[in-house]
């Protein structure tokens, strides 16, 4: 019988709860919209790349949706930081 994958938001759910952290000081510190978290962790949204970059600068870890290479999304980090400033 085959297994239901489990989304990341579930797992980050998981840990957000065990660190004790809000969804709003999860965006803080990520700097992205509170929606973007909620969606993420009630599994309505995939983790992207970017936001993947964001987990793992913050807490040394990355989670996506999908098969991406991570030296290819090291680059594609590092492009639009130059491109933000």
């Amino acid at each position: 019988m085959a297994r239901t994958p489990i989304h990341p938001g579930k797992i980050l759910a998981d840990e957000l709860k065990e660190a004790g952290l809000s969804v709003k000081r999860l965006a803080d510190v990520l700097a992205v919209p509170p929606s973007r978290v909620h969606q993420i962790l009630v599994g309505k949204r995939n983790v992207t790349a970017e936001t993947g970059l964001r987990l793992g600068e913050s807490f040394g870890c990355w989670l996506i949706s999908g098969c991406i290479c991570r030296p290819l999304m090291n680059l594609t980090w590092r492009a639009n930081s130059r491109r933000r400033g």
